[in-house]
């Protein structure tokens, strides 16, 4: 239903669009909590990364398109995009959702703003950039305002700085702070595919991995090896061994 009203052009506001987005993500999380289907995981959440781009893509040329939907709490969709591997749809998601303020002015809360601009600039490897809206992030970790770990904030940092070892520390901190996430107030509460994954903690490990070549350990059962992507060196080394 959703991909008819959106292949017939009725899709204005990119409000479908972005309602598939959920759906998608939903599915996604059913795939590996059934069957550990890694392909599936991997092949609904490699939806969202276009139906995004295609609302920035929309709003570009003065189509109608909703403000949220590109404020900076859409770091929630390129979180997904990251967790599937789609690093291509994330840099470009990234690169075209920007900075509108005046969508932040009316839809965004501050920690939003600081985390998806410092996470938006880390996908694009500008570190000046990220360090100043991560350093704000940070501060509003373990407060209701953000997350109740500082690991998402400590390990973008450390992509940054190219630190493997705090990487990990990171992601452990991550993993530790799950529960807590999933709680009344927490950022996943109610939230389906936080309770089978850390979600977002494969996300953050395949963006270390496959944006700055650090091969952060897997955590499991939470952050699952099978769904973490190769390093980007060894994955090249692997591209030039099949040439």
């Amino acid at each position: 239903m959703f991909r008819d009203s959106i292949a017939r052009g009725i899709d204005k506001s990119g409000g479908i669009s972005h309602l598939l987005c959920g759906k998608l993500e939903v599915l996604a999380g059913c795939a590996w909590y059934l069957r550990h289907d890694v392909g599936q995981y991997r092949s609904y959440l490699a939806e969202i990364g276009p139906l995004m781009i295609s609302i920035c893509d929309r709003d570009a040329v003065g189509a109608i398109t909703a403000g949220s939907l590109l404020s900076s709490h859409s770091y929630r969709e390129m979180m997904h995009m990251l967790a599937g591997g789609d690093l291509a749809s994330a840099r470009e998601f990234a690169a075209k959702m920007g900075y509108r303020r005046e969508y932040d002015e009316k839809h965004s809360h501050p920690f939003g703003i600081a985390f998806g601009q410092g996470i938006r600039h880390v996908v694009l490897q500008q570190p000046a950039e990220a360090r100043p809206f991560l350093e704000e992030a940070d501060r509003m970790c373990g407060t209701k305002k953000g997350f109740w770990t500082h690991g998402y904030t400590h390990i973008l940092q450390a992509c940054l700085d190219g630190d493997l070892a705090m990487a990990n520390r990171a992601l452990r901190e991550i993993v530790d702070g799950h529960p807590r996430e999933l709680k009344r107030g927490g950022m996943f509460e109610d939230d389906l595919i936080h309770l089978c994954l850390c979600h977002w903690g494969v996300a953050v490990a395949n963006l270390a991995r496959g944006i700055y070549d650090l091969p952060v350990d897997a955590i499991p059962p939470l952050i699952p090896a099978e769904l973490l992507i190769q390093p980007a060196s060894a994955s090249s080394l692997s591209q030039t061994n099949n040439v």
